[in-house]
C-alpha cells in the first residue's frame, strides 16, 4: 500500500483485511470489500489474476501431478485421457475432466492462446498429438514429456510427414527443463518445473520481453 488512509491504526486494519482476502483461496472468495473507517468508507480491492487455458493430455503419474499444480493456479485446466478409471475422484474446481478415445479430436477445440501439455501413456499417441498441434499456429505453448532421445525420435517422425526441421523448434521437449528450474524425475518435481516454465514465459510476455506464442516455444 502506498500513502496513508489517515492514521497508522486505520492503515494496519486495512492491510490486515487485504491479507485476509488474499489467503481465502475459495473459488468464490470475495476480492473486494467496503470497510468503514473513521475517515469514511474504504474500498479494499484485490485484482484477480487473469486465468489462462491449459490443455493436459494424459492422466498418468506426471499428468496427475500436473493437474494438482495447475489446479492451484489461476488456470482453466482441461484434462483429457481415455482411461476413465485413472482419473482421481476429486479435482480442483478449475479442472475439467474429459474422457475420450479421440484426444486428437479434442485438440482441435483448444482455444487460441492455450498451453498444450502432452504426457500420455503412449509415445505413439504423444507424437500424434504433437503433430496435430503443429497444424495450428495460435497456441501459446506446446510441450511434450520425454527425454532428448524422445525429442530426436519426434524429429524423425515429423520429417517423415514432410514437416520442416523448424517445426521441432516450436515444441518444448523435455518439458520443465529450462535454466534455473528444479531438476528431478519425480512427477511432483516435473510438474512444478513445468508450471514455473509456463508462468515465467507468461510474465516475460506480459513484460514484452518475448512473444507469448508458438515462436516462444523452444
Amino acid at each position: 500500500m502506498h500513502g496513508s488512509l489517515g492514521d497508522a491504526a486505520t492503515d494496519a486494519a486495512m492491510i490486515a483485511r487485504a491479507r485476509a482476502l488474499l489467503v481465502d483461496d475459495r473459488a468464490d472468495a470475495p476480492r473486494a470489500t467496503i470497510e468503514q473507517t473513521a475517515g469514511g468508507p474504504v474500498l479494499v480491492l484485490l485484482p484477480r489474476a487473469a486465468a489462462f487455458d491449459v490443455w493436459l493430455f494424459g492422466n498418468g503419474h506426471v499428468g496427475r501431478a500436473l493437474a494438482q499444480v495447475f489446479g492451484a493456479l489461476p488456470a482453466r485446466l482441461r484434462w483429457i485421457d481415455e482411461r476413465e478409471a485413472d482419473f482421481p475422484p476429486v479435482v480442483a474446481p478449475n479442472v475439467e475432466i474429459v474422457v475420450t478415445d479421440l484426444p486428437e479430436a479434442e485438440l482441435r477445440h483448444a482455444p487460441a492462446g492455450a498451453h498444450l501439455l502432452v504426457a500420455t501413456h503412449s509415445h505413439a499417441l504423444d507424437f500424434e498429438l504433437v503433430a496435430a498441434a503443429l497444424a495450428r499456429d495460435d497456441w501459446s505453448y506446446l510441450g511434450m514429456i520425454g527425454s532428448r532421445a524422445k525429442r530426436a525420435q519426434l524429429a524423425r517422425r515429423l520429417a517423415e510427414r514432410g514437416l520442416p526441421p523448424a517445426a521441432l523448434d516450436r515444441v518444448v521437449c523435455p518439458i520443465g527443463g529450462g535454466a534455473g528450474l528444479p531438476r528431478g524425475k519425480s512427477p511432483g518435481t516435473i510438474a512444478v518445473a513445468v508450471a514455473a516454465e509456463i508462468l515465467a514465459r507468461r510474465e516475460r510476455a506480459d513484460a514484452g520481453a518475448v512473444p507469448d506464442g508458438p515462436s516462444a516455444a523452444a
